[in-house]
């Protein structure tokens, strides 16, 4: 069911848009998501289950930064790539502090005794299959739209 909201979502989106875009003009695009949000809310909250942990988990300061610092470096890097060139000193030190950031977090998670990421699940096949099928989906989606 998911898959076919998603697919449904997918196709219609940028036709939708573009019809609001031509009838109402760009801003429209950010007005509709006020709607759907406030039924999205609704429906979480009658239908979704209240789940906690039966202990709260620590907090893990090195994974939160290691993660922020790997994400917004590379986010930068291959946004800045094209413009600035793939060679460039600083686009360079954004991805050469994106796999140290990658590193580290490998090393801090794998000692935590509760880490932020739990490495074990990248061992199950499934799982990592489906993340870096996911990653290259959203890449090739995100890239054929720009």
């Amino acid at each position: 069911m998911r898959g076919a909201i998603y697919g449904i979502s997918l196709a219609l989106g940028p036709i939708l848009g573009g019809v609001l875009v031509s009838a109402t003009g760009w801003r429209s695009i950010f007005w509709i998501n006020v709607p759907v949000g406030a039924i999205a809310i609704l429906l979480a909250v009658r239908y979704i289950p209240e789940s906690r942990a039966p202990r709260p988990r620590r907090f893990d300061p090195a994974g939160q930064i290691l993660v922020a610092v790997l994400l917004v470096t590379l986010t930068y890097g291959i946004i800045e790539g094209p413009g600035q060139g793939w060679a460039s000193p600083f686009i360079i030190a954004c991805f050469a502090a994106a796999a140290v950031s990658l590193a580290g977090l490998v090393r801090s998670e794998s000692r935590q005794g509760e880490p932020l990421i739990d490495l074990r699940f990248f061992r199950s096949v499934p799982f990592s299959s489906a993340s870096a099928i996911a990653v290259l989906a959203f890449g090739a989606f995100g890239g054929s739209c720009s």
